[in-house]
């Protein structure tokens, strides 16, 4: 997604990345396949890698830009769109990794609270996308910021 906003030569690690998000994907699809026969055990921590991936590619691509001279100033004017955004992939990993820890914590089967049965995919659910949500909204703001600077560097 970045990669509209900053532009160099890509080396080694910039064409990684992409390729270990893919090899991801599919580990993340084979886990749901998996689901009929293993659980959704496996997918829930696959899943909680993630946001991890995109926290180090955000990261990286930040590291990177902030080597190039032409970008100091657009990135003095995003500063606090990206400390927020870095901040909200964090909470996002947290949450992510929570949900996988209940997951493998709490039996899959069922739960019942005098006599109801809860569904534990919903105590599986809150915690990994509410932050993820919020996480969106973020990454929105983001990218009007970006916009906007970029209207007003061509204006």
């Amino acid at each position: 997604m970045d990669t509209t906003t900053w532009t160099w030569i890509p080396g080694l690690r910039d064409a990684l990345i992409p390729f270990a998000i893919g090899v991801y994907e599919v580990a993340l699809i084979y886990t749901t396949t998996l689901a009929a026969t293993a659980g959704v055990r496996p997918w829930l921590c696959f899943m909680a890698l993630g946001p991890l991936f995109a926290l180090l590619g955000f990261h990286h691509t930040m590291k990177h830009a902030r080597n190039e001279p032409e970008y100091v100033k657009l990135l003095h004017v995003l500063r606090r769109s990206i400390t927020l955004r870095f901040r909200c992939n964090v909470i996002v990993i947290i949450a992510q990794l929570l949900a996988a820890t209940i997951g493998l914590l709490l039996p899959l089967g069922g739960l019942s609270v005098k006599g109801i049965p809860v569904a534990i995919g919903a105590l599986i659910l809150i915690p990994a996308t509410l932050p993820l949500a919020f996480f969106f909204v973020v990454v929105a703001k983001y990218w009007q910021a970006v916009a906007a600077t970029a209207r007003t560097r061509h204006d």
